[in-house]
């Protein structure tokens, strides 16, 4: 047995059931018929534990919030109201005497929620145990979540919730149990949110439901929509196929999802497909589970076929030249050809985040012609995305060797020392990059800049930036370059025009975790109100190991809020 209140000296109980805990006092069977068993998970409010239910062969799940904190309660109370009146078998029940109160002799009020036990394990075991999973198997778990109601069948528990204008605000694989019968089941419904007219999108308190990895950038900033749920969805999925947790895959220079290289198996229809459910606009994910059951029975089998074809054909034809080639000895054009060919086949697979074949293919290239400035460039980049920082170094040097006024290349070999942290040698090869076109030297200089600031010279960092803010319409440079001066600008107490800066580069790109940090920190020297953006600093999806990021949590975690 085991007692629910957490202020229990001697929580596991061993022997005779009894009806109270012999060391505080506190009931052990809960409402007559419930005695707790084992503790599963706990969180700083909540526990999670195993019961059995007395007099009968069922075990169900018990859910304890001890807290005073009147938006927790409402959103326990919620779970517990949503649940009631949910009728899916996929979806685990709940009794409407099921929620009840437990008051210790302390005095202390334990909030008790039970529910239906779903057997079956969670998509996280599951890929503990087996590793990625196939395309195939990927591919029938979406199809099952968002299959629509028809004469025969139940919907699909996505498409059933959000049929009710339900969303559930926390998809991530722990979350998903994989039932002895093959379906899917979802569970966890604390964070579920009905949209409508009382939504939070409009209020000045809204409650953030986020995970790390899984959530948007739109929910961290209290505005979920039901897209929300496929962002959440497209980044399980990732993790279901890669193996890895989506924070684990954020590049540190771009900010973005790098994944594909990490699941070779998945096709570039799909894994284009999977981009689309995650992009930063909720605009431009799919807007229904129907949208996105017809892509999966409809366009996308025909979309692999014909991709997985094409690739077979290039294969064939590569070997075919090489073999003819090596046979005939054609000579120079030959060898210039088949370079080229290999050089087109990597910038492909490099698109694609297919940096393993990219290397490949780059290499291939160069050893028909090592005289190519980009082929070293391309190998170079498929190594840093590789995390191979000699084989990174060693191209961008010969690529520059080659061809002196590659400016590319010099801005590409700064950013691997500015992630080694060797600012120096980072700082002399983005100033060389500044020579090149107009983008390239915004990029370069605005990379100067963050690097002045690292290095607490901020008056020569907000000349930098405004020497180049006006060469640029890209709205990603555009956001960093208003970032960097809004950092300057903190740093040299001119808080107003920070504040105009940053809140400027969240417009133009509101996935910098680094924008929200510093953001935070100038609204509280304003003494405003910060709590937004010191949450989405602390607890965004999106990953930065970026050092001054590493740092800026450190410090607001430290000053609470």
């Amino acid at each position: 047995m085991y007692c629910i209140n957490p202020a229990c000296p001697e929580r596991q109980q061993s022997g005779a059931i009894r009806d109270y805990c012999p060391a505080c006092g506190t009931l052990l069977i809960l409402e007559s018929k419930y005695q707790v068993i084992q503790r599963i998970t706990q969180t700083p409010q909540t526990e999670v534990f195993k019961v059995n239910v007395l007099d009968q062969d069922e075990q169900k799940i018990l859910k304890v919030l001890e807290t005073t904190d009147a938006k927790q309660l409402e959103l326990f109370e919620r779970e517990y109201a949503v649940l009631s009146w949910l009728d899916h078998p996929n979806i685990p029940k709940v009794d409407i005497n099921d929620y009840f109160v437990v008051n210790t002799p302390a005095g202390r009020s334990l909030h008790c929620l039970v529910l239906e036990k779903i057997k079956g394990e969670t998509l996280e075991q599951w890929v503990a145990q087996n590793g990625r999973t196939s395309e195939s198997i990927a591919l029938k778990w979406m199809r099952q979540l968002c299959a629509p109601e028809n004469l025969q069948d139940l919907p699909g528990v996505l498409t059933y919730l959000h049929s009710h204008n339900l969303i559930h605000r926390d998809l991530k694989l722990s979350n998903l149990i994989l039932q002895p019968n093959g379906e899917l089941a979802l569970i966890d419904f604390g964070g579920v949110r009905e949209l409508g007219q009382t939504d939070a999108i409009s209020s000045n308190h809204p409650t953030i439901i986020t995970s790390p990895g899984y959530s948007p950038p739109e929910q961290v900033n209290g505005q979920a929509t039901m897209t929300s749920d496929f962002y959440a969805l497209g980044r399980s999925w990732v993790s279901l196929l890669t193996g890895r947790n989506p924070i684990d895959l954020i590049d540190s220079q771009t900010n973005q999802l790098r994944w594909r290289h990490h699941a070779p198996q998945v096709s570039k229809p799909f894994a284009d497909w999977l981009d689309a459910m995650m992009s930063a606009s909720p605009y431009q994910r799919p807007q229904s589970t129907t949208e996105i059951y017809t892509y999966l029975t409809e366009k996308l089998p025909q979309q692999i076929r014909v991709s997985r074809r094409i690739n077979s054909w290039w294969f064939k034809v590569s070997i075919a030249s090489i073999s003819a080639s090596l046979v005939f000895g054609i000579g120079w054009g030959v060898s210039l050809w088949i370079s080229n060919d290999y050089l087109r086949k990597g910038a492909e697979n490099l698109r694609t985040e297919q940096y393993q074949s990219a290397r490949t293919d780059f290499e291939i290239a160069l050893k028909w012609n090592d005289r190519s400035a980009i082929a070293h460039n391309n190998l170079a980049l498929s190594c840093y995305y590789l995390g191979d920082d000699e084989c990174a170094i060693a191209h961008y040097t010969r690529a520059i060797a080659l061809s002196p006024d590659y400016w590319e290349a010099y801005y590409n070999l700064g950013s691997i020392y500015d992630r080694q942290e060797r600012y120096d040698l980072a700082s002399a090869q983005y100033m060389k990059a500044a020579n090149g076109s107009p983008e390239t030297k915004a990029q370069a200089i605005n990379n100067l800049a963050r690097l002045k600031n690292r290095q607490q010279q901020y008056i020569e960092a907000v000349s930098l930036v405004q020497s180049v803010i006006q060469l640029t319409q890209a709205e990603q440079t555009l956001s960093s370059l208003h970032k960097n001066l809004g950092w300057a600008l903190f740093r040299l107490n001119r808080f107003e025009e920070a504040q105009t800066a940053l809140e400027r580069a969240l417009s133009l790109d509101g996935s910098r975790i680094d924008t929200y940090c510093l953001l935070a920190f100038v609204k509280q020297a304003r003494k405003l109100e910060s709590d937004a953006e010191v949450k989405t600093c602390l607890f965004s999806a999106t990953k930065s190991p970026l050092p001054e990021v590493k740092e800026w949590r450190i410090q607001l975690a430290k000053r609470g809020f």
